[in-house]
């Protein structure tokens, strides 16, 4: 029992120290992991008129914001809001629910995923619930959850890749 605890707690102070502080904004300059830099990433494939490019920029511009229940605006998201915003900013028109902006999308295969298209997970009940924006390297930027910040987050991650049910394109 002590072991599972002090686990526990490891467990915590590892979360709390990699917490960005709130209203923390990571430059769009800065990678996430050495050698890696979504523009570069993004290079290597047709990204007529810069979209894709401009829609990692805004949403990288957005890491660090908190995660607000039905916000839709910087000073904070949920999942969808996150991505309705990231999406308007560049232009585009998309829907603003979770379910709505799965079905209304171009379904692609996770082997065609390119950066700023949307993934699309099962996290609390039956069908679509969560949806963040691939980022290349087989990572995505969403809002996760209360008490969180928008993040990256490897799509390999055991707890996200077995709730994965599908991916879509607007572009």
């Amino acid at each position: 029992m002590k072991r599972k605890t002090a686990y526990i707690s490891l467990f915590f102070i590892f979360c709390v120290s990699c917490t960005p502080p709130p209203g923390y904004v990571r430059p769009s300059s800065t990678s996430i992991t050495a050698g890696y830099t979504p523009s570069a990433n993004i290079a290597k494939q047709a990204d007529p008129g810069g979209v894709r490019n401009r829609i990692i920029s805004t949403a990288q511009s957005l890491l660090g914001t908190p995660y607000r229940f039905g916000g839709s605006k910087p000073g904070g998201f949920d999942c969808s809001g996150f991505v309705y915003y990231v999406y308007s900013e560049n232009d585009i028109s998309i829907p603003r629910a979770t379910s709505e902006q799965y079905l209304k999308g171009r379904r692609i295969s996770k082997s065609g995923l390119r950066a700023g298209d949307l993934v699309f997970y099962q996290t609390y009940r039956m069908g679509i619930s969560h949806v963040g924006i691939y980022a290349g390297g087989g990572r995505f930027i969403h809002a996760p959850r209360t008490g969180k910040n928008v993040e990256y987050t490897r799509m390999d991650n055991p707890y996200w890749k077995k709730r994965f049910r599908g991916a879509v394109t607007y572009l």
